[in-house]
């Protein structure tokens, strides 16, 4: 009787050990998908209504990124359009490149739109406002509208239609949501190269990958063998997917540098040790 009554207290410990650790395997999983669940939300909510790719609705071509860049503080830049200050069909002047400051939070902003001649001379700081009109993943608007410099607010009515010469009022569509600002690597692949026996005999060569970001498109990209550039791009050209370099038997660095037309400079590059014949 007394070994029955060792055998079954053993067991009730054990039973009682395997009970706490399966509460405890349940309660880290609860843990993992709270994190995971909040760090979703905190992604989702990272970017404000107004962020993305934008498109005027009467336009074919000129595009602008709109990206925070601080505390209610955002930046607008035409990524698509023209290099001089032709206006596109809709009388939007796209200029590759060129920002202009916005200040706001959820549907309402404000902006500083420089007002440039056909010859991109400065006329001055106008004022201006932009309303996120629909937020429907299908057909998300904002309307803006931009007062001369010197004539004071925007003048407009409630379907932000101008009601006074000096009120200019356009209404834009959003081609793509926004994304995390482009980095070096999103851009440009320089892969590594070992120096095996074949690549002693025959030389090296390595295959540079570049990627074009559609939010955030190449403007400009030199690659350098050393300080000789073997390629070079500037927007609106066609940008090369992959570029081959013959590394030589001595060291080398090979470094690519971009500009993107949303006015961020990137580079990379890699130092390849000697691969001489023995």
């Amino acid at each position: 009787m007394a070994a029955r009554a060792l055998l079954a207290s053993r067991a009730a410990r054990a039973y009682a050990r395997a009970a706490v650790q399966a509460h405890r395997r349940v309660g880290a999983i609860l843990v993992v998908v709270a994190i995971a669940g909040s760090a979703g939300a905190a992604t989702a909510a990272a970017f404000e209504p107004i962020e993305g790719v934008w498109r005027i609705e009467t336009s074919t071509r000129g595009e602008f990124l709109i990206q925070q860049r601080g505390p209610r503080q955002f930046v607008r830049t035409i990524i698509q359009g023209n290099r001089d200050c032709r206006t596109d069909e809709s009388g939007f002047r796209a200029r590759v490149g060129e920002a202009t400051p916005i200040a706001g939070g959820k549907l309402d902003y404000t902006l500083r739109p420089v007002f440039r001649s056909q010859t991109c001379r400065s006329e001055g700081i106008g004022q201006g406002i932009i309303r996120i009109v629909s937020t429907d993943p299908q057909n998300y608007r904002q309307a803006a509208c931009s007062a001369r410099p010197g004539t004071g607010p925007p003048q407009y009515d409630a379907n932000f239609r101008p009601t006074s010469s000096n009120t200019i009022c356009r209404v834009a569509v959003r081609i793509r949501p926004p994304r995390r600002p482009v980095r070096a690597r999103d851009v440009v692949k320089v892969p590594r190269v070992n120096c095996t026996r074949r690549a002693r005999q025959f030389g090296r060569r390595v295959r540079l990958r570049l990627a074009n970001p559609a939010n955030e498109p190449v403007e400009s990209a030199v690659v350098r063998l050393g300080k000789r550039a073997l390629y070079r791009y500037r927007y609106p050209g066609t940008l090369r997917r992959s570029v081959l370099v013959r590394l030589p038997r001595r060291a080398a660095r090979v470094r690519v540098v971009v500009k993107t037309t949303s006015n961020k400079s990137l580079a990379s590059g890699r130092r390849y040790g000697a691969c001489a014949l023995r």
